[in-house]
């Protein structure tokens, strides 16, 4: 996975590992519109990581969002909260379009 990260972020974005299977990226500098961007170009990365990887395995991501709004300020622990919260959304809609919802 780590590959996969250095790959999709810039050297300037801090990326760190929170829990077990679990990172934060502060994409510095990044708008609303680029973060969506960079998503993708996660999924990507890992697409084409798991092509090339000899396993009986596939890495998989699901990445929730939460931005800096300089207007209104936020915490580092409410933008985890708002990450969080993006992700299980984001969890949950991929759920809801699997056969039995599984």
């Amino acid at each position: 996975m780590a590959e996969v990260l250095r790959a999709t972020f810039r050297e300037s974005d801090i990326v760190a590992r929170v829990g077990g299977d679990e990172f934060a990226v502060l994409a510095i500098e990044a708008a609303d519109a680029s973060a969506e961007r960079l998503r993708a170009r996660l999924s990507r990365n890992l697409r084409a990581h798991n092509a090339q990887a000899r396993r009986g395995y596939d890495l998989t991501v699901t990445a929730g969002i939460a931005t800096f709004d300089p207007q209104r300020p936020a915490g580092v622990d409410a933008l985890m909260a708002e990450a969080d919260r993006s992700l299980y959304d984001l969890k949950r809609l991929r759920q809801q379009d699997r056969p039995g919802g599984a």
